[in-house]
């Protein structure tokens, strides 16, 4: 916790001495900004990773001043050390720190964690069930949350569609559904929100790509379109493409698509939905 807040020799001598209690203990950090100075042996081995959180929940948000290709500059730049760092970084979205994801996603225009959402929110926002429109936005960000390189956290409760300010209502109950207390308006699990979170993070123990979703490279492809986001994660000759589509249209992906698939497939991403493609490169298994 704060980990920012204390000095760098303090970490050091603390990493050896974990290590030698426990030598495979994964250590982690909760810092806001790029922790690369931690890393390589000094101190951790990835970090609560907010940078990662900020650049996507601004993106998913519908923020006017986040396009598709800051988001993919943003993210790259977080992803740019060594893959022992980058593949165990804890991605989230939420924390008890921030207001809930579906709050946040509420406001397309605030700052990530913008005490103006928590204020604006206020109590009354904890039982209201968010648009179609926010829940959609939550599916993007959990889509590629679940599908870009690193170790997604899921903070307790998001998966059920809490909402809620910042700190304390951040922090209510969780409504585990065998557990209803049937309070009129008291908080109750949402299944359609389970089912999201569900569908996208199943995927990484799924038996064609999961070794390519955990273990694989990742980069941004360019769409051309502030509102859709794409990147390849690759593993020796498998190929997963992911694209994203915020906007009020529909996006056309076959561009994207190596040339035997264009002209197959079906490439259209609707509205606020995500979709995937996989592919061979069969040059490369040839090698």
């Amino acid at each position: 916790d704060v980990a920012p807040e204390i000095g760098m020799a303090f970490w050091e001598k603390w990493r050896r001495h974990v290590r030698s209690i426990n030598p495979d203990a994964a250590l982690y950090g909760e810092i806001w900004f790029d922790a690369g100075p931690w890393f390589g042996g000094k101190a951790f081995d990835a970090q609560m990773n907010y940078p990662f959180a900020v650049a996507v929940l601004e993106w998913c948000a519908g923020a006017s001043r986040t396009s598709s290709g800051r988001l993919g500059e943003r993210l790259m730049r977080v992803f740019s050390h060594h893959p022992s760092h980058d593949l165990a970084q804890m991605n989230l979205l939420g924390s008890h720190d921030t207001p809930r994801v579906l709050s946040m996603l509420s406001r397309p225009n605030a700052a990530y964690d913008d005490g103006e959402t928590a204020s604006s929110l206020g109590r009354e926002s904890l039982t209201g069930r968010p648009s179609a429109e926010t829940l959609g936005r939550m599916e993007l960000a959990v889509a590629i949350q679940s599908l870009w390189l690193g170790s997604p956290m899921i903070y307790a409760g998001d998966e059920f569609g809490m909402v809620g300010p910042d700190d304390p209502d951040n922090r209510a109950p969780i409504p585990w559904p065998d557990l209803d207390s049937g309070e009129p308006g008291a908080a109750r699990p949402d299944p359609g929100v389970l089912g999201v979170y569900r569908k996208w993070f199943r995927l990484r123990s799924d038996g064609e790509i999961s070794d390519t979703i955990r273990y694989g490279t990742v980069h941004v492809v360019p769409t051309g379109d502030d509102d859709a986001f794409a990147f390849v994660r690759a593993l020796n000759d498998q190929r997963v493409l992911v694209v994203a589509n915020r906007g009020p249209r529909p996006f056309g992906a076959g561009a994207l698509l190596p040339g035997s698939m264009r002209d197959s497939s079906d490439a259209r991403v609707p509205v606020l939905s995500t979709r995937f493609f996989v592919w061979t490169d069969s040059a490369i298994r040839d090698n």
